[in-house]
């Protein structure tokens, strides 16, 4: 899955001409550039708070230091793996780290997702109405028609990438079952999250968090292109859901596309919005491992002190 990202990229990076692509990155405003790595910090921090903040619901004696080594490793594993199903290994990193038990761990990881996941289809849904409102309606936009020939195609890929990692996942994990095994065994858990003060907060912490992600991307479109805030968010949050449905590691590539077709639909250059979103992906993928490896050296040992 990874290396067909890869590819989908390469393709997109020969569409818009390699000199172009090259020159585009050039002439981008570094300061921008620099803007939108500082924001991914806070984001990343947010994120080790919510977990900290989580795990505190079940354990007040849960020091930051080993949360932040099983959050980086996630951050780390979750790049490399299909619709970040490393967080499917998170809750086994955080309880390993901490005096939480598996079942702490999964109810924390679980509530994280499941709240980000519907702050941003709630975006989602939101943008694909401005999006028909302002500039072309969605069924119009799927048949086909004119310049929009290949929009089709496109959705066929992320449905085909989809279904082959679904029944990769039915055929060797029995997933459904997994899945229905997974929510029983960690309702009581989930008990204890799912309060009315703790899920305003929660959700404030994934409504704050995709804040931040969308002002991260904006300085990071800006800084090749002319675009408004809302135009970024509108286009990010829908391309968010798609890199989701996608299943591609990283949003590799999948990413790179829908963002700029949707940015082609708002009349704006395509060809940078692609640009900064495959220079984005390599920026934050690498900012990801490097924090995972930095927090968790002692991997790199073994039980002599010698690297593996």
């Amino acid at each position: 899955m990874l290396v067909l990202g890869v590819i989908i990229s390469l393709v997109l990076i020969y569409s818009i001409g390699l000199e172009s692509f090259i020159r585009k990155i050039i002439s981008a405003d570094y300061f921008l550039i620099f803007l939108s790595i500082v924001v991914y910090f806070f984001i990343l921090s947010l994120g080790l708070i919510r977990w900290y903040y989580l795990s505190h619901v079940y354990s007040d004696s849960e020091k930051i230091k080993a949360i932040s080594k099983a959050y980086f490793l996630n951050c780390f594993v979750s790049s490399l793996t299909p619709a970040r199903a490393g967080d499917l290994m998170a809750p086994s990193f955080l309880s390993n780290e901490t005096k939480l038990t598996l079942s702490n761990s999964s109810a924390i990881v679980f509530t994280e997702r499941f709240s980000d996941f519907l702050v941003l289809s709630s975006f989602a849904l939101g943008s694909l109405y401005w999006l028909n409102k302002n500039y072309i309606s969605v069924s119009h936009l799927l048949s086909g028609n004119s310049e929009y020939t290949y929009v089709p195609l496109f959705v066929i890929l992320v449905l085909m990438s989809m279904v082959a990692t679904l029944v990769y996942y039915l055929k060797t994990h029995h997933i459904v079952r997994r899945i229905i095994n997974f929510v029983i065994s960690i309702k009581n858990d989930l008990a204890s999250v799912i309060k009315p003060l703790k899920v305003v907060l929660i959700l404030l912490f994934s409504l704050t968090n995709w804040l931040l992600h969308f002002l991260k991307e904006y300085f990071l479109f800006s800084a090749f292109i002319n675009i408004s805030f809302i135009q970024a968010t509108a286009s990010l949050s829908i391309s968010n859901v798609i890199t989701v449905l996608s299943f591609m590691p990283g949003g590799v590539g999948i990413n790179a596309v829908s963002n700029a077709y949707i940015v082609k639909l708002m009349d704006l250059d395509w060809q940078g919005a692609a640009t900064s979103v495959i220079v984005g992906t390599v920026i934050f993928m690498s900012i990801r491992m490097l924090l995972g490896l930095l927090f968790n050296r002692h991997l790199l040992l073994n039980d002599r002190g010698r690297r593996v």
